[in-house]
């Protein structure tokens, strides 16, 4: 999407709501989740932004809206109803680690 288009989509209401409720669902997964493979810092990293979001932190849920829409690709108008929520559910994840701050090799 351009610059203009991910404007638009930021602006519907009903893609900003599917978006922010999948930001929501990430975070109680991540914060339910346990260490597995990750190391200590990744874990910890991620499971603060879970709390953080679920504790109402509406801005950053807003930041994390703005960049999923960097990442859903090319889809036309309505927005609503071209952005599948696969796509919405896999671009989280794609800034997820980003947005908690995690850098590569941690």
């Amino acid at each position: 999407m351009t610059y203009a288009q991910q404007v638009q989509a930021g602006a519907d209401a009903v893609t900003r709501s599917r978006i922010r409720q999948a930001v929501l669902s990430a975070a109680l997964d991540i914060v339910g989740e346990s260490q597995g493979a990750s190391s200590n810092l990744v874990h910890e990293k991620r499971h603060k932004l879970g709390v953080m979001l679920l504790g109402g932190n509406d801005h950053k849920v807003d930041i994390i809206v703005d960049a999923v829409l960097t990442q859903v690709g090319d889809v036309e108008p309505p927005y609503a109803d071209t952005i599948i929520d696969s796509t919405i559910d896999t671009s989280v994840a794609a800034v997820w680690n980003d947005i908690a701050g995690v850098m590569d090799g941690e």
